[in-house]
């Protein structure tokens, strides 16, 4: 059984938001709206209280808080536009994901300390690092998925 008292924002409560954490960048700012009426309210308003979002050339990431000095910051690239609404919405969940469940970034130590390591010491940080990115990729998945479960299922109840 599905948890249904999760309370979710409406389209127009995320993207006119006060604290909406995409500053002025309209474009984002619509497509993360989107996403975030399939969030959890509470997680919503974690979300703006304590993260930014940009968008940029590269990849999509996650930065977590210890590198902003207490804010994280989710990058999304500019290719995004060529998404569908469905990827738009999964990519933006799935970095919201991270920053939920307070995800480290893939090289969370400095880098003095990565350019230090030589030969066995790098293989074997490498290694766990991956292993750890997995992990939390895979974690990131399983958290969007149940918070679509959980949507639909409110849905389901706010239409009986």
């Amino acid at each position: 059984m599905v948890d249904t008292s999760e309370q979710y924002y409406f389209f127009d409560e995320v993207f006119f938001h006060e604290e909406n954490f995409c500053f002025d960048n309209e474009m984002l700012r619509e497509i993360t709206s989107r996403a975030l009426t399939k969030v959890p309210s509470k997680i919503v308003d974690d979300l703006f209280n304590n993260c930014l979002a940009i968008i940029q050339e590269n990849d999509a990431s996650y930065y977590p808080n210890h590198i902003f000095k207490n804010k994280s910051l989710i990058v999304f690239s500019e290719k995004i536009k060529e998404f569908s609404k469905e990827e738009r919405e999964d990519l933006v969940m799935h970095e919201v994901a991270h920053f939920h469940l307070r995800h480290k970034s893939f090289f969370d130590k400095d880098n003095e300390y990565i350019q230090a390591l030589k030969g066995e010491e790098f293989s074997a940080f490498y290694k766990e690092s991956m292993s750890r990115f997995e992990k939390q990729e895979v974690e990131a998945d399983k958290t969007v998925k149940l918070w679509l479960d959980k949507y639909e299922q409110w849905r389901k109840k706010e239409n009986d």
